[in-house]
């Protein structure tokens, strides 16, 4: 799951933002689905969002999506590009997990 929101942008460069994310989606050959995702943003930008204290943490709802198949160097690629605190990952062999910008893969979400 992945999305190009950021909650430093407003509205119109958000949807600009998914909708460029969207053609990576399918210029890499994927289909997707969207859906309301819901996220915890860093207010500094010069924390590491696993530092983050937490009054700086600020509730963001936004368009995601569930993208079937993807591959993990893709998402983790897009997740570096949209700038995004992490995106959710999971596959046939393993859990869905956060996977962050700056750290390949923390497992702590199983379903």
């Amino acid at each position: 799951m992945i999305t190009a929101y950021r909650h430093s942008n407003n509205k119109k460069q958000n949807i600009q933002a998914n909708k460029s994310l969207e053609g990576d989606l399918r210029g890499m050959g994927y289909g997707f689905f969207r859906v309301e995702g819901h996220w915890q943003e860093c207010q500094d930008q010069n924390v590491p969002y696993d530092k983050c204290p937490k009054e700086k943490l600020v509730d963001s709802t936004e368009t995601t999506f569930f993208v079937p198949n993807i591959q993990k160097e893709q998402i983790h690629s897009l997740c570096k590009k949209y700038e995004q605190d992490a995106v959710i990952y999971g596959d046939k062999d393993s859990d869905a997990h956060l996977v962050f910008t700056n750290v390949f893969s923390i497992t702590i979400l199983k379903y």
